[in-house]
């Protein structure tokens, strides 16, 4: 079941305030931001890769807070398949919240996986549920990274060759560069439709840029780490999955809060999607990784 919850970050509200702030200047208005009462936020991503899989559970951050969101432990969480498999999760030792499941395994495609979590805050035990059904991965025939001049700028265009299946579907690639995940955030994803190529053979679609190390000395200093740069001979791997469009629209939702709406005057979403009950925010979801390599020439 997908619903929707109200931000605390009160950055809807201050959208809507806007034009009183602009236009009505008769009165003041305060706006606290700092005693939101936290709710529990539940983020979990299943794979296919033979691993412990794990769920990360912590309490919201105020607005203003550049913390970390505090885990949250003691909790009971486990995992349900639709094909009779109970999988029982452990709290990490070291990193609070975060919880692992006590053997390896891997989900598989058309298994629907639910999650229950049950948290006891100070006699007050309250269960938060999810679920999220795998659909099967799509085939990837190949990627080829190509050298392209914009601007006067040396850029690597990742392309990609495969066929699309019929019928609406959405997409989140991971990159790979020098067997390092270098897409590690919800920021950092990339998140695509089939509205370009659905159900046809995918020829040379253009997924993503990269900069060439020829940039590394034309780019100011304080701009550097925001690229990633790629040097001939250097081996990049696509991560991409086809996921359900509730995690699409969480993700594609969360990055617009975070870098801000288009145009620039628009309002972020005053809603994000969420799959977790009881009035949990965050995502629970799964997915299969179909993979493709390619060295840049």
């Amino acid at each position: 079941m997908k619903h929707t919850i109200s931000l605390m970050s009160l950055k809807s509200l201050i959208s809507l305030l806007l034009p009183v702030l602009f236009f009505s200047c008769t009165e003041e208005i305060i706006i606290h931001t700092d005693n939101s009462k936290p709710v529990v936020v539940i983020y979990g991503e299943l794979t296919d890769e033979f691993t412990h899989q794990s769920v990360k559970i912590t309490w919201s951050s105020p607005y203003f807070d550049n913390q970390p969101n505090a885990g949250i432990s003691g909790a009971a969480v486990k995992i349900v398949s639709s094909d009779d498999k109970t999988y029982e999760f452990f709290e990490n030792d070291t990193v609070p919240g975060l919880y692992e499941s006590k053997a390896k395994w891997a989900i598989k495609a058309d298994i629907t996986y639910s999650l229950k979590v049950e948290i006891d805050s100070e006699g007050d035990v309250k269960t938060y549920e999810a679920s999220t059904t795998i659909l099967s991965p799509i085939a990837i025939d190949s990627i080829a990274i190509a050298p392209i001049d914009i601007m006067g700028y040396k850029h690597y265009a990742v392309n990609l060759f495969g066929n699309e299946p019929e019928g609406e579907d959405f997409y989140l690639c991971k990159y790979l560069v020098r067997d390092s995940l270098i897409t590690t955030k919800i920021s950092q994803y990339l998140m695509l439709n089939d509205v370009m190529f659905d159900g046809q053979y995918v020829d040379g679609f253009t997924l993503s840029f990269f900069d060439s190390i020829e940039n590394w000395e034309k780019v100011p200093e304080r701009m550097r780490n925001q690229s990633v740069y790629l040097s001939p001979g250097d081996k990049v791997e696509l991560q991409m999955s086809r996921v359900s469009k509730g995690f699409f629209d969480f993700v594609i939702q969360c990055q617009s809060e975070m870098h801000g709406s288009n145009p620039f005057f628009g309002g972020p979403p005053a809603n994000i999607t969420t799959n977790i009950s009881n009035g949990g925010v965050g995502y629970f979801s799964g997915y299969c990784i179909s993979r493709a390599e390619a060295v840049t020439p």
